[in-house]
């Protein structure tokens, strides 16, 4: 990475002179694909960047930096520590919770991992198209929550 553009590798990159926008956590810089081999090409940046504010010893948030550390170890195969448990099989009918709670709980849960998947500019770009429909599916658990959890209409 540099101030003017960066090299990017991954199993779908867009084509060369296509518009794009790189985002980490709050950072977000447009420009266009200078070149593209196979798994790698060159972003050229339509402005200057300030390139320590985009490594991981950068200014940023913590929730930046939680993100990093769960991309990290996922990309090792390691499990990391999410600071939340997610819902598995035999939380899902916890009959001491309503339903509507529980389905605003794995919306939000939802939300909470596209926007962490989000951060990471690789799987974003690899993956928009899924993280488009995996909002849309959060969206409408939190519309049906929000409605089952409404008082009945007459």
């Amino acid at each position: 990475m540099s101030r003017g553009g960066a090299l990017v590798e991954g199993g779908i990159l867009p084509d060369e002179g296509r518009e794009i926008r790189l985002s980490r956590g709050s950072l977000s810089v447009s420009g266009r694909v200078a070149w593209r081999d196979h798994a790698r090409a060159g972003l050229r940046f339509d402005s200057s960047i300030v390139v320590a504010d985009w490594l991981p010893s950068g200014n940023r948030s913590s929730d930046q930096q939680r993100v990093d550390a769960i991309v990290f170890a996922a990309k090792r195969g390691l499990q990391a520590e999410s600071g939340q448990s997610p819902p598995n099989s035999a939380d899902a009918l916890d009959r001491g919770v309503s339903v509507a709670a529980q389905l605003r709980h794995f919306g939000e849960s939802l939300d909470q991992v596209a926007e962490q998947l989000v951060a990471d500019a690789g799987v974003a770009a690899q993956f928009h198209t899924q993280l488009q429909v995996l909002d849309g599916i959060a969206r409408g658990v939190g519309r049906i929550a929000s409605e089952l959890a409404s008082p009945p209409r007459r």
